[in-house]
């Protein structure tokens, strides 16, 4: 039998600063964002975005209010940054999924993304 991890269960709901905004890729070529108004913490310590629909689990990284962009396991200095180094680790990879081919990679608001 596969090992089911638990449900996430938040324990605590820390109010975001302004400026913080969950970010992914659309169609390979463009970063869309989505407002963080909270981050919900469980009892382990981890922690998920929570936007004006709730929490926010499809994200791939979060822009700072001061623009550097985060992820798992790298700091960009820009959205525009994160989606050079997205495009060029798919590239490599393939992690991402399909790239078109585009001359200027685009950044996009996602209000009341889901």
């Amino acid at each position: 039998m596969a090992y089911t991890p638990p449900p996430f269960a938040p324990q605590h709901v820390i109010p975001a600063y302004p400026g913080f905004f969950t970010l992914f890729l659309v169609d390979g070529d463009t970063v869309a964002r989505t407002p963080v108004v909270g981050f919900a913490v469980d009892s382990a310590g981890c922690t998920l975005p929570i936007g004006a629909q709730g929490l926010i689990d499809d994200y791939q990284a979060i822009q700072n209010p001061d623009g550097t962009v985060e992820d798992f396991d790298q700091v960009w200095e820009s959205a525009e940054a994160f989606l050079s180094g997205v495009v060029a680790r798919s590239q490599t990879h393939r992690d991402v999924g399909v790239i078109r081919d585009s001359s200027q990679p685009r950044l996009q608001s996602a209000q009341g993304h889901k």
